[in-house]
């Protein structure tokens, strides 16, 4: 036998005891909840990442004009940054950030549509800072 059968043949067997069905089904929630949140969490820091990029480029740059589009820039940065630290390091608790029992189909799927959005918003990002600096 192979091992994802006997692992399969043993998670039917332990089913069979009073109350473990439901743990590990809790188990399973968690790591598909840690897995959302670690996707979300690296899209939402890759989207950071190329903003602090043209942070950078705007301060060498130089010029008084771009003062306020920095300032704007970091606000944003510091904010994504608190969400994916938020997002990545949740305590693993009794029910995850995304437990079916605890959000709607809608919220779901204003997470997933972030997630995705975030993951959209690289590659035009990407092409503007990596246009010739003139």
């Amino acid at each position: 036998m192979t091992q994802p059968k006997v692992a399969a043949l043993l998670e039917k067997l332990t089913r069979i005891i009073p109350g473990i069905a439901g743990y590990q089904d809790r188990e399973k929630r968690r790591d598909a909840d840690k897995a959302v949140r670690m996707k979300a969490a690296t899209e939402i820091s890759r989207c950071r990442d190329l903003l602090s990029e043209a942070m950078n480029d705007l301060s060498r740059s130089g010029g008084l004009r771009n003062l306020r589009v920095i300032g704007n820039l970091e606000r944003l940065v510091t904010k994504l940054d608190r969400i994916e630290d938020e997002m990545r390091y949740a305590p693993s608790g009794y029910a995850g950030w995304f437990d079916r029992e605890s959000i709607t189909l809608e919220d779901r799927r204003g997470c997933t549509n972030t997630i995705w959005g975030c993951s959209a918003l690289r590659k035009p990002l990407q092409i503007t800072f990596a246009q010739p600096k003139r």
